[in-house]
């Protein structure tokens, strides 16, 4: 009797699942055209401005990335306790200035004191490890937005304040760089307030939704989705030794590149600096690298 019942109730369900699956498949979308990505040819990124050999999300490490040749130049923005938008990457400030705290309990001008210094692009595998190299200033995003004002840039939001995302917008307007900015956030629920005040800025996968598009193109029902997103920025190493998997398989794969294809968005991936590693990326057919090395990866690609 139970199973006859439970019979009766999982044909609906079941009817009313592949009703679901098959309104999602028939009505997605792939991505929106945007302007960010009107250069089809593979692109190269100063991660963190190329801050492998100078103090990374500084001017000096974009001059000169700029001045290799560099496509496109990657940076991180926080706030200070004034609400200066600043260009800076971790939460505290010990790892790469000679100041200790948290970046949000500074002032401009008290940030401006501390002075930036060139660390390691192996920081991951050896937190801590610093090159010697010149100490530098903290910029604001509107220095560099001044110095490059036709430059294309990923910018990843870093915490979740309202007056970040916001202000961060309105520079973006005013300095007239919503065609030439892609950005992104590891937080769904800012990348998600950043789409609503500014709609006409291209946006990347939050880890969520890069994770799911990952998990859907492993089972092929990457057609499901209507993507939020214009472009997958995704990781290829954890180490220089070992391939960063998911459940011990491969991330960038001719599959999930082609299922990408497909669906209008570009593939971006972090962090690499091994130029056999750079090789194989571009012959996967990916549409840019991230690397703290941006002259090893120009060769590479040249």
């Amino acid at each position: 009797m139970i199973k006859r019942r439970l019979k009766s109730l999982l044909k609906p369900l079941l009817v009313i699942f592949v009703g679901w699956m098959f309104w999602l498949f028939i009505t997605a979308e792939p991505a929106p055209d945007h302007a960010f990505y009107a250069d089809k040819s593979f692109s190269s990124i100063g991660h963190r401005g190329g801050g492998g050999t100078l103090p990374e999300n500084t001017l000096q490490a974009f001059v000169n990335s700029d001045k290799l040749g560099v496509d496109i130049l990657e940076m991180d923005i926080r706030i200070s306790k004034d609400h200066h938008i600043i260009l800076f990457h971790d939460r505290t400030l010990s790892r790469t200035t000679d100041c200790d705290g948290l970046v949000s309990d500074y002032t401009l001008n008290q940030l401006r004191e501390c002075r930036m210094r060139t660390v390691s692009a192996t920081i991951e595998s050896h937190p801590g490890e610093q090159a010697p190299g010149i100490s530098a200033e903290i910029p604001t995003l509107e220095e560099v937005f001044e110095r490059f004002p036709e430059k294309r840039m990923i910018i990843e939001i870093k915490g979740g304040e309202s007056h970040l995302i916001t202000g961060f917008c309105t520079m973006l307007q005013q300095h007239k760089k919503e065609l030439q900015v892609l950005v992104g956030a590891f937080r769904q629920s800012t990348l998600d307030q950043f789409r609503q005040v500014c709609p006409k800025v291209a946006t990347a996968a939050t880890s969520r939704e890069g994770f799911q598009f990952y998990l859907l193109s492993k089972l092929r029902l990457t057609g499901l989705l209507s993507p939020a997103y214009t472009s997958l920025i995704m990781p290829w190493r954890f180490t220089s030794e070992e391939k960063n998997k998911f459940f011990f398989m491969d991330i960038i794969t001719p599959s999930f590149i082609r299922q990408a294809r497909i669906k209008n968005l570009a593939v971006y991936v972090f962090t690499v600096n091994d130029p056999d590693e750079m090789k194989t990326l571009i012959d996967l057919g990916v549409d840019g690298i991230m690397t703290a090395s941006p002259d090893v990866l120009l060769k590479v690609a040249r």
